[in-house]
């Protein structure tokens, strides 16, 4: 299979138009690929294939606002890396340089609990104090979203498109609600708080509720009965009503899709293969004017994440070629307001990075089901710089 095939390509980007996940017989029935139908059969047998030679995953975001959780980026000089290993809560990172003064750069994207924000600034304060980075800049922002261009039209191009407003619209749609979005959990997060290790086990590996129960009960062991909302499953222990507790908040999360995530992501490495890559900070006071920098920005990309913030510079990861990235620095940040910077993406340095799995925060030991609170702990953090400092 060509994994820049047409048809692969154009059913990854309907699926990522999607308002929420849909299996095989969904797929084959609801999105037309050309005048030929794809059978749900061959839609498992692509997944298969893309997954196993492309890692290609297809899963829902969660919106982890609503279990408590603040987004942030770090963007720090000359860092000594082992402070990444420090604050369990951090999500992704890599390496880039910054255009214009050639400096290094790590840049850093967190979780963190919205009781912690100040004591997570704090940590980044004495990164510096203690001489572990040369500077730091550390920006909340809201969630990140995922803009993605029509695939089978940009893979080899991206000058070969013609811009659709309505989709564009659809993703600039899910900024505004992220924008409006507040950290704090929600209150059927409180009544099942078992959500939070479910969704976190369950999101990027699509697991089945049994999977996702086995893998709960082993971490949790007997405590994992403490969890559970529902009194006479809790006294009865048995192994089938704890997965059917799981299948059931599944199955509450995903009819209420908007409530608890974000969107429908779609990763696959032929979409960043030999492509150009950076990160891109500008900003935007106002909804409008990040509007208008998305819209141009997206007609020249494979694909553009956005992490919002209209009173401190948001920060774009942007996936294009040669001719994009020459519209975009020649003709389009040279019309946009206020400050921007440009660091584009250290491929071969970044990839270290990309071998701890950063998706998956360690739930059992940051979050406490019985009290519904994330553990932060700022003194240990702080004391664990001295180490490296010495």
């Amino acid at each position: 299979m060509d994994p820049k095939d047409k048809k692969i390509l154009e059913l990854l980007f309907q699926l990522s138009k999607c308002d929420k996940m849909l299996n095989s017989y969904e797929i084959a029935e609801r999105i037309p690929l050309g005048n030929k139908k794809v059978t749900d059969r061959t839609i498992r047998r692509w997944f298969k294939e893309l997954h196993e030679k492309h890692d290609f995953h297809y899963y829902p975001s969660p919106k982890r606002e609503t279990y408590g959780l603040s987004y942030f980026y770090v963007i720090a000089k000359d860092l000594n890396e082992e402070v990444l290993r420090v604050i369990p809560y951090i999500t992704f990172a890599s390496r880039a340089t910054e255009v214009g003064t050639f400096s290094n750069v790590t840049i850093a994207f967190y979780w963190i609990p919205s009781n912690n924000k100040g004591d997570f600034i704090k940590f980044w304060r004495k990164v510096k104090e203690k001489g572990l980075a040369s500077s730091v800049q550390v920006r909340e922002t809201k969630s990140p979203i995922a803009f993605y261009s029509p695939l089978h039209q940009v893979i080899d191009d991206t000058s070969n498109r013609d811009h659709n407003e309505e989709d564009f619209q659809f993703f600039m749609s899910k900024v505004a609600k992220s924008l409006h979005s507040k950290p704090e959990i929600h209150t059927v997060v409180k009544k099942h708080p078992l959500i939070v290790p479910i969704l976190l086990e369950y999101y990027r590996d699509l697991s089945s509720s049994h999977k996702t129960w086995s893998q709960l009960k082993k971490k949790y062991g007997e405590s994992i009965w403490n969890f559970i909302s529902d009194h006479k499953i809790k006294f009865k222990k048995k192994e089938g009503l704890g997965r059917m507790y799981v299948k059931k908040l599944l199955d509450e999360l995903h009819n209420n899709f908007d409530t608890f995530f974000q969107q429908i992501r779609v990763l696959y490495n032929p979409l960043v293969e030999d492509k150009i890559i950076f990160y891109l900070t500008i900003d935007s006071p106002s909804l409008s004017d990040l509007e208008k920098a998305l819209r141009e920005i997206y007609k020249n990309s494979i694909f553009t994440t956005v992490c919002p913030n209209l009173k401190k510079p948001s920060i774009l990861f942007v996936v294009t070629d040669h001719k994009g990235w020459m519209n975009i620095t020649n003709n389009i940040l040279p019309k946009l307001p206020g400050k921007k910077k440009i660091y584009m993406y250290n491929w071969d340095d970044s990839q270290k990075f990309q071998n701890r799995e950063y998706e998956k925060l360690e739930y059992t030991k940051l979050f406490d089901p019985e009290t519904i609170s994330w553990k932060f702990e700022t003194e240990k953090y702080i004391k664990a710089l001295d180490r490296i400092a010495k």
